[in-house]
């Protein structure tokens, strides 16, 4: 029976508390030169192990960014909610946002001019789009956004 690849064994004979682990070699570029010893350091000053400061770290990271690049992922191929729409969604929310900040301010300049009638018109057609995403959606993510406008506007 072989060695179990992922049994940790150090030079004090001790086991390791926090588990079982994968040995990856990780590479610093030139330029992080200055970044290893103030790592080092921090890991010494916590009272943990450089490998845990640095698996702390990638698991922070993947927390922010995962998945990355916004590629259409095979959900959108399977019958799935297309992520698409939801991207279409958050996009018009974002803009949505942005016309009502400017519609209030404009209300409240009591501004009767062509343009106020021109942000109108376009919270409307986003009010309309937005509204349509989120029945697509199914999830009511956008109704107060939705229903903040339609107070806004008066419908």
């Amino acid at each position: 029976m072989g060695e179990d690849p992922f049994q940790i064994k150090t030079r004090y004979g001790r086991p390791r508390t926090l588990g079982k682990v994968r040995s990856t070699v990780i590479y610093l570029y030139e330029k992080y030169k200055d970044v290893y010893p103030k790592a080092v350091e921090l890991a010494n000053r916590e009272g943990i192990s450089f490998s845990e400061l640095v698996s702390r770290a990638l698991k922070e990271y993947v927390e922010k960014h995962y998945p990355g690049n916004p590629q259409i992922p095979l959900q959108s191929l399977t019958g799935e909610i297309p992520p698409a729409k939801t991207l279409e969604a958050r996009i018009t929310a974002r803009q949505l946002k942005k016309d009502l900040k400017l519609l209030k301010v404009i209300y409240a300049k009591k501004d009767n001019t062509l343009y106020r009638y021109e942000v109108e018109s376009r919270v409307v057609k986003l009010v309309q789009k937005l509204a349509k995403l989120n029945t697509i959606l199914k999830d009511d993510e956008y109704q107060d956004l939705i229903d903040e406008a339609a107070k806004l506007l008066g419908i």
